[in-house]
């Protein structure tokens, strides 16, 4: 059988899993039909192929992996699939960083925000997300303004009252010494001052489409995450996360990732400065022995500066981190 198989037939165990992964995304059980597409796609289904790279780059589930959506389209075309076919110059443009921002603005404005998934009336158009993302990476990277880009946008993100923003920041990696004051260091008429208008110009955009604002800010998160990933701060990133995750703000960053949140678990591996640290987050006057009192204050400070950046209480931070240290 070849890779990738012109027809399918009801009898065929790939076209069976693409259709099953049809109901599912019928029924807006997305996770289950990104399953039975992944299942029909490794057996060389085109339809299933396709559909991944629109679930995948619309970040209908985590992780949010640009990459692995644009390799769907790609491949979807290379199979025969029509539509991906019909506009895989999308990408193509996108990849060279060929495409310009005023073309894509115009894209986004012509292209409907459609429902996806349950619980979001409108949902981010995987393909134009997709370009979106690869395209402003790719500009990036050709004009060495990467750095600058990335500074300016989490220096923006981090006066946001959103608590999954926060999330999203804590989540980089990124120190905040790496990104104060980014909105002020743009050169006017640089690279990067041309990217970040652009990227303004994307947000206002997909509001314009119908994209409700936690989506779009969520889309301008990704969009960064997706620079960072590619950039050389990218070793430091957690995956970046799809509307099924995104917004849950109680998940905290995790353990081996994320240099503050490390410090902290190694700090609680110590049986002793766990229980004292544990009584103070409950009570404020607990008798610390002074062989701990600096271990114990230094976990209570990062708790605190995790705990805010996350957007949690400290208690439901060491809740989160006991419960994964026992699993």
């Amino acid at each position: 059988m070849p890779l990738f198989s012109r027809f399918g037939s009801k009898e065929d165990p790939a076209e069976q899993a693409y259709q099953q992964g049809l109901r599912h995304l019928k029924r807006g059980d997305l996770p289950k039909a990104s399953l039975k597409f992944s299942q029909a796609m490794s057996s060389g289904h085109k339809s299933a192929t396709y559909n991944l790279s629109l679930l995948w780059g619309a970040g209908a589930v985590s992780p949010y992996d640009f990459n692995i959506a644009a390799d769907c389209w790609y491949k979807a075309a290379a199979a025969g699939h029509d539509k991906a076919i019909e506009t895989l110059w999308l990408l193509e443009a996108a990849d060279r960083a060929g495409f310009g921002f005023d073309n894509l603005v115009d894209q986004i404005r012509q292209q409907p925000a459609t429902p996806i998934r349950k619980g979001l009336p409108k949902s981010l158009n995987g393909p134009l997300m997709i370009c979106t993302a690869r395209f402003v990476e790719a500009c990036c990277r050709k004009y060495g303004a990467t750095a600058d880009v990335i500074a300016y946008e989490l220096d923006g993100a981090a006066s946001s009252d959103f608590p999954f923003v926060q999330a999203y920041i804590a989540r980089t990696g990124l120190d905040k010494s790496f990104y104060e004051d980014g909105l002020n260091r743009i050169v006017k008429n640089s690279a990067a001052d041309q990217i970040t208008d652009g990227m303004n110009a994307i947000s206002e955009a997909l509001r314009e489409s119908g994209v409700p604002l936690q989506l779009a800010v969520m889309a301008r998160c990704s969009i960064v995450g997706h620079i960072i990933s590619k950039s050389a701060f990218g070793g430091k990133a957690q995956p970046l996360q799809g509307v099924d995750k995104f917004f849950d703000v109680d998940q905290p960053v995790q353990n081996d990732t994320h240099p503050m949140l490390q410090r902290l678990c190694d700090l609680l591996a110590n049986e002793r400065c766990r229980q004292y640290f544990a009584a103070s987050c409950y009570s404020e006057f607990v008798q610390v022995p002074i062989d701990l009192i600096s271990d114990v204050q230094e976990a209570t400070a990062l708790a605190q500066e995790i705990s805010d950046l996350v957007g949690i209480t400290v208690d439901q931070l060491y809740e989160a981190i006991e419960k994964q240290r026992l699993t």
